[in-house]
């Protein structure tokens, strides 16, 4: 019983700091009222995916568009900045922003290759190597950054996995590899769905010498899962603050975007199976509060999504629409975060 007791006191005495600490750093924050230059960095949410305006263009993946009434858009007018660079890129990983910002980082595998397939084209190394001088500029003259990055950690390298291996199922070699855009444009999104699949399979079953290899890459694919977040999400924060160590840094909070999926009805078991992932993502946005005081983690919850129903979360079956996978945040949406975010700074 003492044992017990002494251990408890001693979790207590551990944790007791670590909260005031927190608490330390959260006090010394000053409210933001008003910034010149503002840059959003991130993913398909941060650039606007899905909105009327984004839709205008056509395109799946846009890069350096100001999207109006996206959430980047709202919080730079409402700070009255004369500027936003507008640098979130849809389907981008936490590896691929750590690449951007850090010229000595190296690209993986899903950068050197199946990046590109996956995004037309738009999200290759050789194209986010010439976007680093510009990237790594506006971090440098920013007052605000806005940071929305982590969704497509678990997401991207197991797609990338089975596109890898689907080649090796492909009978005409010789022939341009066509993006899954094209693909989608060309044969309809079940079509590529199944093409995608049977190659898969015809490439682990007709190459059974590889098996080994394959495993292997699934097993760097689960270990990708694992860590490569953790990993580049500190460094990314690191990096930031080393490229301009006045800069206030705003950390958007990943929402779970299986809200009310189930297996049976009303059961929302796809919704609390994948809550804990996000729960760890954020905690790990969290954390950095109480290292800068400079740093603000917005938390977000109920955001309206465009289509919320649980439907196939592949890339073939993404769409600018509510007909397909689409989990990103409606005009309400992007109103909701930019309150948070304004709400969390001070601005409001």
């Amino acid at each position: 019983m003492k044992r017990k007791l002494m251990a408890a006191l001693l979790l207590v005495a551990m944790i007791v700091p670590l909260f005031s600490f927190t608490a330390f750093a959260a006090s010394g924050q000053k409210k933001i009222k008003s910034a010149k230059i503002v840059t959003s960095l991130g993913d398909s949410a941060s650039s606007g995916f899905g909105l009327p305006d984004y839709n205008r263009h056509k395109k799946q993946i846009l890069y350096g568009e100001r999207i109006r009434d996206s959430y980047p858009d709202l919080v730079t007018r409402a700070l009255g900045a004369r500027t936003l660079h507008p640098y979130g890129i849809s389907g981008i990983r936490t590896y691929d922003l750590r690449f951007l910002l850090d010229n000595n980082f190296k690209a993986d595998y899903i950068l050197k290759d199946v990046m590109g397939y996956m995004s037309d084209y738009v999200i290759t190394e050789k194209h986010l190597k010439e976007l680093r001088p510009a990237y790594q500029k506006a971090v440098k003259e920013s007052d605000v950054i806005l940071l929305d990055v982590g969704f497509d950690d678990i997401w991207i390298p197991t797609i990338a996995c089975v596109y890898d291996i689907a080649e090796d199922g492909r009978f005409n070699k010789t022939e341009p590899r066509k993006t899954i855009q094209t693909k989608v444009k060309e044969m309809g999104v079940i079509r590529t769905v199944i093409d995608n699949a049977v190659h898969y399979l015809i490439g682990f079953a007709g190459n059974p010498h590889k098996w080994v290899s394959y495993w292997l890459q699934w097993d760097i694919t689960c270990l990708k899962w694992a860590t490569d977040y953790f990993i580049n999400y500190d460094a990314i924060i690191k990096q930031i603050y080393k490229l301009n160590p006045d800069v206030t840094l705003v950390s958007v909070g990943c929402y779970n975007p299986t809200t009310n999926w189930s297996i049976l009805p009303g059961d929302r078991s796809l919704e609390h199976a994948l809550q804990p992932y996000y729960d760890i993502i954020n905690t790990q946005k969290q954390k950095w509060e109480a290292f800068y005081d400079s740093y603000y983690y917005v938390e977000l919850r109920n955001i309206p999504m465009i289509n919320n129903t649980a439907t196939l979360p592949l890339l073939e079956n993404l769409t600018l629409d509510d007909k397909g996978f689409n989990p990103h945040p409606t005009l309400k949406g992007h109103r909701m975060i930019a309150d948070a975010i304004l709400h969390r700074i001070g601005a409001r």
